[in-house]
């Protein structure tokens, strides 16, 4: 059954109100016809706007959607962390390295504890991206920074398995007790625009315009991989006990 809330979007832009739903995890259904009445069904109406051509419906995402929450373990509390709890606890500034990082450790979690809750303390994680966004994301997540069990390795290379970095690649390695599972963002995920660019910027040799660029790309690819099956994202390369 459908429960609908009151819409906070009068006024608002189609394109603002499309990015606000992003970051709230909810999904857009564009309502023309009857097309959408199943995925409608399967959600919790949120709200509705109405604009010259459209009608809009805010469906609440399921907990069988891809924006799954990641489970921790800490002293006994199992604790639930959202991309929300990563926003807050990092911000905006590296918003492309924490979408993707989120990614990475559902990936991970997936491989090492299937449907079960890693304790903090028993991760350790071993990363060739030494980018704050990541740093952060795996910090919330395990605490693995503040105890020592965070290290950057930017000599690990690409890969037919691993995309390239502007410095290092995108390779993680995430240990729970004894069992490991080495990562690798897939080719193609980073735009090659977006590491040119920030190549320049790491040199101060970035132009205003590709600073700006830059900047759209950051939220363009958490929009991009935020949605997406993390198998999609990352390759599992291999799954050591």
């Amino acid at each position: 059954m459908l429960k609908s809330t009151p819409s906070r979007t009068a006024g608002r832009s189609d394109n603002d109100l499309k990015a606000d739903m992003i970051w709230q995890h909810f999904i857009v259904v564009e309502y023309r016809d009857m097309t959408y009445t199943k995925e409608i069904d399967q959600g919790c109406l949120c709200g509705i706007l109405t604009t010259n051509t459209s009608v809009y419906f805010f469906i609440g995402r399921t907990s069988g959607e891809i924006m799954n929450d990641l489970f921790v373990s800490d002293c006994g509390d199992e604790l639930r962390l959202s991309f929300d709890d990563l926003v807050k606890y990092h911000g905006r500034g590296s918003i492309c390295g924490l979408s993707i990082t989120y990614k990475v450790i559902q990936r991970g979690f997936e491989a090492l504890v299937p449907g079960g809750a890693p304790a903090r303390e028993s991760l350790s994680v071993l990363t060739a991206f030494p980018g704050p966004g990541a740093q952060d994301a795996f910090e919330l997540v395990g605490r693995v920074v503040t105890n020592g069990r965070y290290t950057v390795d930017k000599n690990i290379p690409p890969s037919d398995e691993i995309s390239i970095a502007a410095f290092g690649s995108y390779y993680f390695r995430i240990t729970c007790d004894n069992k490991s599972v080495e990562l690798g963002v897939k080719p193609g995920v980073v735009r090659p625009e977006f590491i040119d660019i920030k190549r320049k910027k790491m040199k101060n040799l970035a132009t205003p315009e590709e600073s700006a660029k830059f900047r759209e790309l950051q939220f363009e690819m958490s929009e991009r991989v935020l949605p997406q099956d993390p198998a999609d994202l990352v390759n599992v390369i291999q799954i050591t006990d």
